[in-house]
């Protein structure tokens, strides 16, 4: 291996998979979620050994702290390898951007074809033991946690990493800069804390659908899941639940909630910025609430929210439950596709209240921006 070679290792990772049924829905397609938890494994490997690798601290374990973008270029299906490729492109002081890109390999095509790309922001913690949390087994032998106070988890400061000088890792790079730049001039806290809302309170209300027949009101679909995390769903040693773990129960609630909503069968397109403010850890409790928000023509947008309960041993020795926010108003759009694969148009929304009129506007603007910039890059490769 050359110093070449080496050094672009600690910056990278590739993880394959064959997609099973297990993976995809009822048609074949694969669940978005499944594609995010590999994408955010992927981006946690090429993080931790970028920090490993070059920062002083002995023992750093990275978490996910915000998905930037994901966007779904083409489907996966049952058969396909999903090959995840992930590269470390920009560091501030204590996050690094991931770059990733999903190839699905055709099989039975032989071909290759970009399935979705994304930008991560990962935090590294210096993992350090104390004695705030005891492992122990129960009568069955089973690891169980008992936490007793807060868990002290310092923030490990993010190694100094120059400009990629490939083509698509400098393209990826420019997009981290932008980014943490335009959130570092909109707030003085951790550039991958939650950014402030940009609604304009003087926005007229949406104009409801309720004239359609057959349009929906939100709470006819909204849903809301509860699942323990369980040892198979933390990182190794560390009691810190995977970020792609969260992300995939997020798409599993908001699929449900497309699904209630469209009768048909459904696929994620889209992923706005998903901030994981607060980390899940073993044992926690998450409840995923999933509503829909807004509807265009052909697509669906649905608003995910996560909450944990905690529960903690308190001096006296009492149990005490503690419920924490860890993922703020994060944003799912599906499709709706018949049975040859073309998409359909959409059931209309019908938001009832005040508050529904005024997220139902706040998501036209989100459907407009993604469709201005897909204009504008489309433009950019006709003129190529």
């Amino acid at each position: 291996m050359t110093s070449t070679d080496e050094s672009n290792f600690f910056k990278t990772a590739e993880l394959s998979r064959l997609m099973v049924p297990a993976d995809a829905n009822v048609a074949g397609n694969v669940h978005g979620g499944t594609i995010m938890q590999m994408i955010e494994e992927s981006a946690c490997v090429a993080a931790s050994r970028f920090y490993n690798h070059y920062s002083d601290e002995e023992v750093v374990k990275v978490v996910t702290a915000r998905v930037e973008s994901i966007t779904f270029q083409k489907p996966l299906h049952v058969g396909d390898v999903a090959k995840v490729q992930a590269q470390v492109v920009f560091a501030s002081n204590h996050t690094v951007a991931v770059a990733v890109k999903v190839m699905a390999e055709r099989l039975t095509s032989k071909e290759d074809v970009v399935g979705n790309r994304a930008l991560l922001w990962i935090v590294g913690h210096v993992h350090k033991e104390s004695s705030s949390t005891d492992m122990a087994k129960d009568h069955n032998g089973i690891a169980t946690v008992q936490r007793k106070g807060k868990m002290d988890l310092p923030l490990a400061k993010a190694p100094k990493l120059e400009a990629p000088t490939d083509k698509e890792g400098l393209m990826a790079y420019k997009l981290a800069k932008m980014a943490y730049e335009k959130r570092k001039a909109r707030q003085e806290s951790d550039p991958a804390s939650l950014p402030d809302s940009d609604v304009d309170e003087n926005t007229n209300p949406a104009q409801s659908n309720s004239e359609e027949d057959d349009a929906f009101s939100p709470d006819q679909s909204e849903v809301t899941l509860a699942q323990c995390m369980l040892p198979a769903d933390c990182v190794t040693g560390a009691g810190l639940v995977r970020g792609g773990v969260v992300m995939k129960l997020m798409d599993n609630a908001s699929g449900v909630a497309a699904v209630r909503h469209c009768g048909t069968n459904i696929v994620t397109v889209s992923v706005d910025a998903v901030d994981l403010v607060k980390p899940v850890m073993l044992g926690d409790v998450l409840k995923i609430h999933a509503v829909p928000i807004f509807t265009s023509a052909k697509s669906i947008e649905i608003q995910v929210s996560v909450t944990a309960e905690r529960f903690c041993m308190t001096p006296e020795g009492k149990l005490e439950r503690r419920e924490t926010v860890s993922t703020k108003q994060a944003y799912f759009t599906f499709v709706s596709l018949g049975p040859t694969g073309r998409t359909l148009p959409m059931r209309p929304l019908a938001p009832q209240t005040d508050a529904e009129k005024k997220i139902f506007i706040e998501g036209k603007q989100r459907y407009e921006q993604r469709k201005a910039l897909r204009a504008g890059a489309a433009m950019k490769q006709q003129k190529k």
